[in-house]
């Protein structure tokens, strides 16, 4: 099961999440919206880094694209917006790193949709890796060159 962070203030979409989860997910309400990764983490007070972040962008669209691109950047999680009207951020959003979108009303199984997405998402990346070649190494005869 991937580790899932919700970030609202939202009583409606928290509902939501819980029920697509099963309730298991961790809710940060932080008032202002943390800018930076490192801000926001320092919130799970020693929990581990999410898999999966949920940004919900109804309180501050612009902040929410800038965070989540923070943590496109910074950290390998994948990242969901959620909004009332997700029409006008799509764009922003994919160019952030955002993953996917899903409507802060929607119906509780377009969002478990979106969090199975991720989690497929998740997996083949963490396959990719292990299935990356690693460069062998050659030991160098010592000598020099005259």
């Amino acid at each position: 099961m991937s580790r899932v962070v919700l970030v609202s203030q939202s009583a409606g979409l928290t509902e939501r999440i819980g029920y697509a989860t099963g309730g298991s997910f961790l809710l940060l309400s932080p008032n202002p919206l943390p800018s930076t990764a490192s801000e926001l983490f320092a919130g799970l007070r020693g929990a581990p880094i999410p898999d999966i972040i949920v940004l919900d962008a109804d309180t501050d669209a612009n902040g929410a694209i800038e965070l989540a691109r923070n943590l496109d950047q910074s950290y390998p999680c994948v990242v969901i917006l959620a909004a009332t009207n997700v029409e006008p951020l799509a764009l922003p959003a994919l160019r952030a790193g955002v993953k996917d979108l899903v409507s802060a009303e929607g119906d509780v199984g377009d969002i478990r949709k979106a969090l199975e997405r991720a989690a497929q998402f998740l997996a083949m990346r963490a396959a990719a890796v292990a299935a990356a070649p690693t460069v062998p190494v050659v030991a160098k005869p010592d000598g020099r060159v005259i």
